[in-house]
């Protein structure tokens, strides 16, 4: 059985360990690639927000790499993440990673827009 599945099977321990992954290669995106991020289990609500994302390298793409990981990674684990962006400039480049514009999951706050992104289950 893959490690996939074994998480499937113990729901309790599933999003500590679906959280410990994603903090893992937030860690590497800092250290190796100068890219932060985060990704915040909202249990009690039953979502995931990806946050705090900012390429300080100065090397174009080098944050669209890093996200690619990071949907990569959501995918294999089905995964949906939900974020937040207060400018508009922005949506195209969320979009092009498969985020969607969406109802925000918690309370609505002014000129903020949210999107979702619902895992892939293929990949091209």
């Amino acid at each position: 059985m893959d490690e996939r599945a074994q998480l499937l099977e113990r729901p309790a321990i599933f999003r500590r360990e679906i959280q410990e992954m994603f903090d893992k290669l937030a860690y590497r995106h800092r250290l190796s690639r100068h890219v932060g991020w985060g990704l915040s289990d909202q249990m009690e609500e039953n979502y995931w927000v990806f946050h705090s994302f900012g390429n300080y390298s100065g090397v174009r793409g080098r944050g669209a790499e890093c996200l690619q990981e990071v949907c990569h990674l959501a995918d294999d684990y089905s995964v949906a993440m939900h974020l937040w962006t207060a400018s508009p400039e922005l949506h195209p480049y969320y979009e092009r990673f498969g985020f969607a514009k969406s109802e925000p999951p918690r309370e609505r706050a002014e000129g903020i827009q949210w999107f979702r992104r619902e895992p892939l289950t293929e990949r091209w």
